[in-house]
C-alpha cells in the first residue's frame, strides 16, 4: 500500500525546476499523437474515393497509417516515463526528449502490443455479446405479428427495456474489466527502464505481479486528479500540459516507493539469510560474544554491533567490512 497525498507531494518536489522540460515533451508528445491521428483519418477518407489508378497506393498508405501510432507511440510512452522516474530519483533530465524511449524500440513496441490486445478482448467479447443480443431482438420482433396484442402490449415494453439494459450491463463489466487489466500493467514501461535485460514479457508479469492488491489504490490516485482535469478543460486544454506530467511523476513516484520498499526487504532477508548460514559469522559470534536477535519476521533480525565499530575491536569491524 501506499499514501497518494505523500507520493503527489513528491511528485510536486520531482518537478520542481523540472516543470519546462516535462511540458515541453508533453507537447511533443500531444502534437505528434494527434498529427498521427490525423494521418489515420486522411487516410481512411482517402480510400473512400471513387476507383482510380491510385487506388493500390491509397490502400496501401491507409494500411501503413494504422499502424503508425503503434511504432511510434509506444517507444515514445517509454521515454515519458523514463523522463517522469528519473524526475522522482533526482536524476537530471538535461535536455533529454521522449525520444530516449526508440532506444528500448523493440521491447516498448512488443510491449505495447501485447497489452493493447489484451485491453481490447473484454471489449470485443462485448461487442459480441451486444451483437447476439441485437439479433435476437430482431428475431423477437419479427415474430411480434404472430403474437396476440393484449400480450404484445404487456410485454413489449418490458422486454426493449431488458434489452437495454442488458446491453449497459455487458459494456459496464467490458469497461470494468479493461480498467482492471489497465492497472494491472501500469508499470510495465518503469520496470523495463530499471530491467533492460528483461524481455517485454517478463516486464508484464512482473508489473501484473507488482500491482497485485494496489489497482484500487491505483484507480483512487487517478481520481484525485479529477479536479485539476475539470480546470485543465476550462482551459480548452491548455491545463493538461502541466497535468500529465503531474500525473504520471505520481505514478512513477508510487512505482518507486514500492520498489524501495522491496528492494529493502529482499536485501535484508538475504543478509540475515547468509548471516545465520555463514559458518564463520557464526564462530565469531561465538568467540567474541556478539549478541544475535533473531525473530521470527525476517525484517526484524538485528545484529548488535554497535559496541564493536570502534578502534577497539579492529577484528570485528574487518570481518563486517569484507562480510
Amino acid at each position: 500500500m501506499f499514501n497518494i497525498g505523500d507520493n503527489k507531494r513528491r511528485a510536486l518536489n520531482a518537478l520542481s525546476g523540472n516543470w519546462m522540460i516535462m511540458v515541453l515533451n508533453t507537447l511533443i508528445f500531444s502534437v505528434i499523437s494527434m498529427a498521427l491521428s490525423g494521418i489515420i483519418q486522411f487516410g481512411s477518407n482517402s480510400s473512400d474515393g471513387e476507383i482510380s489508378i491510385m487506388l493500390p497506393f491509397i490502400m496501401m498508405t491507409s494500411f501503413i497509417a494504422s499502424f503508425l501510432p503503434i511504432l511510434i507511440v509506444a517507444p515514445m510512452k517509454r521515454g515519458y516515463s523514463e523522463l517522469a522516474l528519473r524526475a522522482v530519483r533526482g536524476i537530471s533530465l538535461n535536455s533529454d526528449t521522449v525520444f530516449i524511449g526508440f532506444s528500448d524500440f523493440v521491447r516498448s513496441l512488443l510491449a505495447n502490443l501485447i497489452i493493447s490486445i489484451i485491453l481490447s478482448i473484454p471489449i470485443i467479447a462485448c461487442s459480441i455479446i451486444t451483437f447476439i443480443v441485437l439479433i435476437i431482438s430482431v428475431i423477437a420482433g419479427l415474430l411480434t405479428p404472430y403474437i396476440s396484442s393484449s400480450a404484445l402490449a404487456g410485454s413489449l415494453l418490458a422486454s426493449y427495456l431488458s434489452v437495454f439494459l442488458l446491453i449497459f450491463a455487458v459494456f459496464l463489466a467490458g469497461t470494468i474489466v479493461s480498467l482492471i487489466l489497465g492497472y494491472r500493467y501500469r508499470f510495465v514501461y518503469y520496470i523495463m527502464i530499471d530491467n533492460p535485460n528483461m524481455s517485454f514479457f517478463e516486464c508484464i508479469k512482473e508489473s501484473a505481479k507488482q500491482t497485485k492488491g494496489i489497482k484500487f489504490d491505483l484507480f483512487l490516485t487517478d481520481l484525485s486528479f479529477i479536479g485539476w482535469g475539470i480546470l485543465a478543460v476550462l482551459t480548452f486544454f491548455i491545463g493538461f500540459l502541466w497535468l500529465t506530467p503531474y500525473k504520471e511523476t505520481t505514478v512513477a513516484s508510487i512505482y518507486n516507493e514500492l520498489n524501495s520498499i522491496s528492494s529493502r526487504n529482499k536485501f535484508n532477508s538475504e543478509i540475515v539469510n547468509n548471516f545465520e548460514n555463514n559458518r564463520e559469522f557464526n564462530n565469531f559470534c561465538n568467540s567474541n560474544d556478539v549478541n544475535v536477535n533473531s525473530k521470527s519476521d525476517s525484517n526484524s533480525h538485528r545484529v548488535d554491533t554497535d559496541k564493536y565499530n570502534n578502534d577497539d575491536y579492529p577484528e570485528s569491524r574487518d570481518f563486517f567490512d569484507t562480510h
